[in-house]
């Protein structure tokens, strides 16, 4: 009878544990993942899955941030697996769900009000990818706040008769092994974990006395976990090392500066977080306590790096990531710290300690909600473009699904049509990549295959043959070492027999910044046989040449002093290495945050002076500096016999390194200069296909831009995904021409983003875009003191454009004229606004030209 009440009495609390790991489960689980995409991120999510699949060893021939397990922090759907994406999520959701139901136990014993603050948790199991860093980062302190502040309740001789300690230590151990999976997710989680796991393995050794079973535990789970993925025990050296060198270079090579507000928001309820959890457990005279504080402590500084190194949209982990974890420590606490109050300037009385920290969390998710994402909290389910802040892409903000209440019918929803047969991931897949390969046109491929710069989605699509470099996309060799690395891949014999070269860079960076060590070796290691689709194909020679680097200039330079290239550019390649060293604040504020920004400023022959970011480390290794590489067709033309010619308008004639005020305190005033000749065997590229396109775009980007100008000319993607050169009125354009042109064919118009954005913000008072074509010549003419030349211009073709308006005057225009005496004669493009000189959205381009 007294067994039989027993068991009933129970029955609840198994039933609340059964339905909390089923919602763990089920929210954890990507019941409708997404296919593949373009771009840089969706690019590095597909490649994990690639690298899984393909046993591709992480730390040797995959180096990134994400480990073996990485696919695991996001929702695509690749055929290879998609299994062990589901078996992977799901096995991390169980042990989430079977801490909580020991804290839900413990609550419930301690006292029931403290269960309220678990809510939040139940609406936060995000699944994409930078919201489940903040849900990695809570999943990963559970064995910390289980072992240090739960662990004694179990273990206390009055409860022992009726909760035994040995379910309550095989519950936490198995926490710990799916602590051990997302470790090898990502390098962030494996420092946190690590962590967490040390400290409790010091407790239990020297206070406690006890065998180190968790640690024992974490280890035996990494390395078989590790050696599940196929991961070969010899590489976890390499993975540690070139990992640590990615972790070293992020603060300087992708920071980004954001709102200085939500800096101190967060840092003022990360305070008030760890002030009460540290009052809430002291003890005097006892160090031990100080342990989980310490893990507090990393893991709120891991949330600051995470969120404001680069501080962009991942400014939403400071409330993600504060949300959970103030939940989880205001439950498992709260005997403790409903018992102290705070006074609060400007009041009366005195205020709940608890309270004024959720108003603090509430404060800080919503400054950072309000400016990323359409609400707070509770209620959010969709980014809400209209907040963002200008200088962020508002498509990166589209569809990207946090959680919310509405989230969690929304995966019910899905859970149960994927179950019935009433989703197919894999139509989704095909659909996708039929996009891509749509917008991304490719000749036939041969050979494993590597792609430059970073958007591998497109070799997924194709399906084709992947053979990654270590660093596998560009932007993210971030230090000399790993340059170096990516360089040297290219020259041993199982290299990728193709790769398709694109120079697409992020953050205004320098593009030869970006692998531009490998650049010599792929000019000498491989020719380029295609120029026709959206990358140049490069195909491996069957004997690779060599390049020579000829010291040409070495000197110290300060900082914002110019460098005068003239005598070097031209006759050959510039190359350049610079040694410039942080200060003792630089190395500080890098760890703390981010390194200030660093630019190259570079004035061409055509006159033009252009800003650019680059990375002290980074050009230790080194990289082409002058003829100025913007754009794939540069790189090809470099690699050709006449780009002399045709390159002269991007020689650097001089150049400086220069630093905003932050980053002067930040580098030495002086710096080594390295400037060499760069010489290698050029290649004849006329007949390769899709030379001559190439051949006229290049025409149109050697023009003089003629004064003044407000917008700079710029290379931008056009109608049907074709590059275009966008002259935004008001810009003239000068070409010369050849003394025989006969006929000149050119395609303008006005980009189709313009007018559609226009109308989507509801902008008013656009007036369109007038082109014209003129006729400039210069004839000399003698007075009585000199000889001075007339400048005549003849309006060879007008035409007014208004597509925000007319839908006629939508899409890419043609004009073919007739050249008469093009002796000393050049042509300007020129664009001026429309009737009422308004030019906002004139988003104008020139294209295809053609002079016979």
């Amino acid at each position: 009878m007294g067994i039989s009440r027993s068991l009933k009495g129970r029955q609840p609390k198994f039933l609340a544990g059964f339905i909390i790991i089923c919602y763990s489960v089920l929210m954890s689980v990507p019941w409708l993942p997404r296919g593949l995409s373009s771009g840089l991120d969706p690019s590095y999510s597909v490649m994990l899955y690639k690298a899984f699949a393909a046993n591709i060893q992480f730390g040797k021939d995959f180096v990134y941030t994400y480990g073996p397990y990485g696919m695991l922090q996001f929702d695509r759907y690749v055929p290879e697996t998609y299994a062990a994406l589901i078996i992977g999520r799901a096995f991390i959701g169980l042990t989430i769900g079977v801490g909580l139901c020991l804290i839900t136990t413990f609550c419930w014993n301690q006292n029931k009000w403290s269960l309220l603050f678990l809510l939040p948790i139940i609406v936060f199991f995000p699944n994409l990818g930078v919201h489940r860093d903040s849900f990695h980062i809570y999943a990963t302190l559970l064995p910390l706040l289980l072992y240090f502040y739960v662990d004694e309740w179990y273990a206390d001789k009055s409860v022992a008769s009726q909760n035994s300690k040995l379910p309550y230590l095989i519950s936490l151990l198995f926490v710990v092994a799916g602590v051990a999976l997302i470790s090898l997710i990502k390098q962030t989680f494996l420092v946190l974990g690590t962590a967490v796991v040390v400290l409790i393995t010091f407790d239990q050794i020297f206070r406690k006395r006890q065998p180190p079973v968790v640690l024992i535990t974490y280890i035996t789970s990494l390395l078989g976990f590790w050696l599940l993925a196929d991961q070969k025990i010899t590489n976890i050296g390499a993975y540690v090392s070139n990992n640590a060198q990615i972790t070293k270079g992020f603060s300087e090579t992708m920071g980004i500066p954001g709102y200085l507000d939500e800096i101190v928001v967060y840092l003022i309820v990360a305070s008030v977080i760890f002030v009460a959890v540290s009052a809430a457990t002291w003890q005097p005279r006892n160090v031990y306590h100080l342990l989980p504080l310490l893990g507090l402590l990393l893991a709120l500084f891991l949330v600051f790096k995470s969120s404001f190194t680069r501080h962009d949209f991942h400014a939403l982990q400071a409330s993600e990531s504060i949300i959970p974890l103030s939940s989880l420590c205001s439950a498992i606490l709260f005997p403790r710290l409903s018992q102290f109050h705070v006074r609060v300037p400007f009041l009366l009385w005195k205020v709940p300690l608890l309270l004024l920290l959720w108003i603090l969390v509430i404060v800080n998710a919503q400054l950072i909600s309000s400016r990323y994402s359409q609400a707070i909290y509770l209620t959010n389910t969709q980014f809400n473009v209209q907040f963002l802040p200008n200088r962020y892409p508002q498509a990166m903000y589209r569809d990207r699904y946090i959680g919310g209440i509405e989230g969690i019918a929304r995966t019910i929803t899905h859970a149960i049509k994927l179950t019935a047969g009433k989703t197919a991931p894999q139509i989704i897949y095909k659909e996708s990549a039929k996009q891509i390969k749509a917008a991304n046109p490719l000749p036939e491929i041969k050979g494993t295959t590597d792609l430059y710069a970073y958007d591998l989605s497109v070799l997924l699509a194709y399906d084709l043959p992947y053979k990654p470099r270590p660093v596998i996309q560009s932007f993210s060799a971030y230090t000399s070492e790993l340059a170096e690395l990516n360089a040297r891949s290219l020259q041993a014999q199982d290299a990728p027999d193709t790769i398709l070269f694109d120079t697409r860079t992020i953050d205004g960076r320098l593009p030869s910044s970006d692998d531009g060590r490998s650049w010599p070796e792929l000019w000498t290691h491989y020719d380029i046989t295609d120029a026709s689709g959206s990358f140049l194909v490069l195909e491996r020679k069957a004997k690779p040449e060599t390049y020579q680097l000829t010291p040409q200039f070495e000197e110290t330079i300060e900082v914002g002093e110019w460098v005068d290239l003239e005598a070097l550019s031209g006759s050959a390649p510039v190359w350049m290495n610079v040694e410039i060293a942080p200060t003792l604040g630089g190395k500080t504020i890098t760890t703390l945050l981010r390194r200030p920004q660093l630019y190259i400023e570079v004035e061409l022959a055509n006159g033009s002076v252009n800003r650019y970011r680059v990375f002290g480390d980074v050009m230790k290794a080194g990289q082409l500096l002058s003829p100025l590489v913007l754009e794939q067709e540069d790189f090809a033309y470099l690699a050709s016999t006449n780009w002399q010619q045709s390159l002269a308008f991007s020689a650097v004639t001089r150049m400086r390194l220069v630093a905003d005020k932050a980053a002067a305190l930040a580098y030495s005033p002086t710096y080594s200069l390295k400037l060499s000749q760069l010489d290698f065997p050029r290649q004849n590229l006329t007949n390769i296909p899709g030379w001559e396109p190439i051949e006229r775009f290049m025409t149109l980007r050697g023009g003089r831009v003629m004064p003044p100008v407000e917008n700079k000319p710029a290379v931008v993607s056009g109608p049907e995904g074709k590059k275009v050169f966008l002259t935004h009125a008001t810009t003239k354009l000068a070409l010369p021409l050849p003394a025989n042109a006969k006929r000149l064919s050119i395609s303008y118009g006005i980009l189709n983003e313009a007018w559609q954005k226009a109308q989507a913000e509801g902008t008013t008072g656009q007036d369109g875009v007038e082109f014209r074509i003129l006729a400039r010549s210069a004839n000399d003419r003698e007075s009585t003191d000199s000889t001075e030349a007339v400048v005549t211009e003849n309006v060879l073709f007008s035409q007014w454009l208004d597509p925000h308006v007319n839908e006629d005057d939508r899409g890419k225009k043609r004009v073919t004229l007739a050249i008469e005496n093009a002796e000393n004669t050049e042509i300007v493009l020129e664009t001026l606004p429309g009737p009422n000189e308004n030019n906002s959205w004139d988003w104008s381009y020139w294209t295809e030209l053609d002079i016979q």
